[in-house]
């Protein structure tokens, strides 16, 4: 019998579940096993929503209805240029999926997307951004509209989580690898924060000299993050 994916395939086995509880107890949310995009609900039952050995880092949209993920085409180190990825959308409720960015080797720095990873949603859930190879010592973050798959090169550095509440909600968190003018000092990883279309950016306070281990969270807890 052919396997169905998706949260309604599942409802009818979580209706049988008698010990079921009171729902909404926690926000739903996905993981990976094996490849597939599993679904977590309210209660903390799973349900798988794709078969497995497809894809890795599933994201869940803020309205809980679809999940971005990243679909290893061919494995290897993206530094090397040898990995290809592309980035998926699925459906929660029927399982469907769509490929939304396919693996785009070549072009300069800001346009390449051989390779992509750590997706994750805007604020209001109409755009993707991922990572994807770039420079030697940094990547480059693009965002995808989840409507057309259309994209655009936003900055340089490696995405740390777009920014959810408080004065900079939709906001970025990017960790830029940096040079002091002495370079014997060597490099260091500040955090900056960036606006959505990446035309501006502040550093974190102190984020410098521990790399954003502790200035982030401090800051983020300063300014209602």
């Amino acid at each position: 019998m052919e396997c169905v994916y998706g949260l309604l395939a599942c409802l009818a086995a979580f209706s049988q579940n008698h010990n079921s509880g009171v729902e909404g107890k926690v926000r739903p949310w996905v993981t990976e096993r094996q490849g597939a995009v599993i679904y977590h609900d309210q209660q903390s039952r799973e349900c798988a929503l794709t078969p497995p050995e497809q894809f890795t880092q599933p994201e869940l949209s803020p309205d809980g209805k679809t999940v971005a993920v990243i679909q290893i085409e061919k494995p290897g180190d993206p530094g090397m240029d040898e990995a290809r990825t592309s980035l998926w959308i699925v459906d929660v409720a029927s399982g469907s999926q769509r490929k939304l960015l396919a693996s785009t080797p070549g072009g300069g720095m800001t346009e390449m997307l051989a390779a992509m990873w750590h997706p994750q949603f805007s604020l209001n859930g109409g755009f993707v951004y991922v990572a994807a190879e770039a420079w030697t010592t940094s990547s480059a973050i693009h965002q995808v509209s989840v409507t057309t798959g259309a994209h655009r090169y936003v900055t340089d550095g490696e995405l740390l989580l777009v920014i959810r509440r408080g004065r900079y909600a939709g906001y970025l968190a990017v960790s830029k690898h940096k040079y002091p003018a002495n370079p014997e000092l060597g490099a260091t990883n500040p955090v900056y924060i960036v606006r959505p279309d990446g035309k501006w950016a502040i550093e974190v306070p102190g984020s410098a000299s521990d790399e954003g281990d502790k200035s982030l969270p401090r800051w983020l807890r300063k300014n209602g993050g």
